[in-house]
């Protein structure tokens, strides 16, 4: 139980919620203004342990994502894990983070993340002390734009770490859940860890035909696997 615990808290959880990308989302004609809404099935071998909420809004110059999670995993009926992530990011027109405000709690352990960009460099305070990056364009895990698959950094906004990323294209594959199977291109993201998270080592899976975000994949505690599922495509 408590590798599981250890696990999901600093791998699976700070990444893949750190997190969120695919092609960028399809909202109304006309030019529109409304909400794309992602709601994800979130497996831990096959048995469901929560769900996974993105609601992603354009907005004047760029766009708004909020994320809700909330896991729970218990083992012989007893619970072992709680998780509970809810995520704001303000994001430009440049494809650019332009701010972040989230706040988690993890079996227990609170985390907060309060970022914005300021001129030329991206403002992170996470309750402890401040820090801040120079420079280029700050990206997070935002899976729900695959254009992120291009960046070397990446934003945790679970714990607010910078974090030097490797992404390997997979080619194509079959995604198949639910009895039903589509053509996917799969990329591997991999992390190094730090001092407050583990390695991370997530697929991620975009359909060939559209671009959608399909779901992802992680190993955790005793080569258990984690898994997002678009629940939408359940039927």
């Amino acid at each position: 139980m408590t590798l599981i615990t250890r696990k999901l808290n600093a791998s699976a959880c700070a990444a893949l919620l750190s997190m969120v990308l695919a092609a960028p989302p399809v909202f109304a004609e006309q030019g529109a203004v409304q909400a794309d809404q992602l709601t994800f099935r979130v497996l831990l071998d096959d048995r469901e342990i929560g769900k996974h909420r993105f609601v992603i809004s354009p907005e004047a110059g760029g766009t708004q994502v909020h994320s809700e999670a909330r896991f729970d995993v218990r083992v012989l009926g007893i619970p072992v894990y709680r998780y509970r992530h809810e995520n704001t990011e303000k994001w430009g027109d440049d494809g650019c983070l332009r701010g972040i405000s989230s706040r988690t709690t993890a079996n227990g352990d609170r985390y907060q993340v309060d970022g914005r960009r300021d001129e030329d460099v991206f403002r992170v305070e996470t309750g402890s002390e401040p820090f801040e990056f120079d420079g280029d364009c700050v990206m997070s895990f935002a899976y729900w734009d695959r254009a992120f698959l291009q960046a070397s950094r990446l934003l945790n906004s679970q714990t607010g770490e910078y974090l030097d990323v490797r992404v390997e294209p997979l080619g194509d594959k079959q995604w198949s859940r639910n009895g039903s199977s589509v053509s996917a291109q799969g990329f591997r993201i991999v992390a190094e860890g730090t001092d407050t998270t583990d390695a991370t080592d997530i697929r991620v899976f975009y359909a060939s035909e559209d671009g959608r975000w399909l779901g992802l994949e992680s190993r955790v505690a005793n080569d258990r696997l984690l898994a997002y599922v678009r629940a939408d495509e359940d039927a």
